[in-house]
């Protein structure tokens, strides 16, 4: 009789811890800034969760100023905890989640879940990134609503990546702009890739109009 006992007992035992278990949120966090690690927003995945203060705390992600902001809840402060809790907006800024069945880091995921990603890559005319690109495309590591992606071909190189990234496109007529989920995809060789001035070129270009402007002036001069 005391067997059985001490068999139910322990299964309930058991049950009861793997219950609560279940239920209490374990306070390791993946905890980084995408102004120092770009991998905080384009693969959170890889940043090891780290333990929290409080044992039982939330994670939380956090857009700010365009910036991936992860940690512990209890980190923040009072008013940014409840701007966080009360955020449910589709642009949402701000989201706070448990780790359950003892599973750590629940704030590893690309955030907001709108993100743009594009392919980013850059080579040569006979690199694969010319040819196409290798893998997904990832998430930008600043993050804007408004994002694209963009492609730039020289006479002699290739990029590709996310708009907020470069100010190489400043001139839209030397980049291939494109809005969608990893829409620049597509191959080097493209017609609708425009071809834009080397960087050599365009420093050359305007020294030689200068040295032209020296000598009709210095011709001008002794004349």
């Amino acid at each position: 009789m005391l067997n059985k006992l001490s068999v139910v007992f322990a299964v309930c035992v058991m049950l009861c811890v793997g219950y609560s278990n279940a239920d209490v949120s374990v306070g390791e966090c993946v905890s980084c800034d995408s102004n120092s690690d770009p991998n905080c927003a384009i693969n959170p995945g890889t940043i090891e969760p780290q333990k929290c203060s409080n044992l039982a705390d939330s994670c939380y992600s956090r857009i700010v100023n365009e910036i991936t902001y992860r940690g512990c809840f209890k980190d923040l402060d009072e008013g940014i905890q409840k701007r966080c809790l009360n955020d449910t907006s589709p642009d949402q800024q701000c989201n706070v989640c448990e780790n359950v069945n003892n599973n750590k880091g629940c704030n590893n995921e690309p955030f907001p879940r709108s993100r743009l990603t594009c392919h980013s890559c850059s080579g040569d005319l006979k690199s694969t990134c010319f040819q196409a690109p290798v893998g997904n495309a990832q998430p930008c590591q600043l993050y804007r609503k408004e994002d694209k992606c963009y492609i730039r071909k020289t006479g002699k190189t290739i990029e590709r990546g996310c708009l907020s990234d470069t100010a190489k496109c400043s001139n839209p007529s030397h980049c291939s702009i494109c809005d969608g989920e990893g829409c620049n995809n597509e191959l080097g060789n493209s017609t609708s890739i425009p071809t834009a001035p080397n960087v050599g070129t365009q420093l050359w270009a305007p020294t030689v109009t200068m040295m032209l402007i020296a000598v009709l002036v210095n011709l001008k001069v002794s004349s």
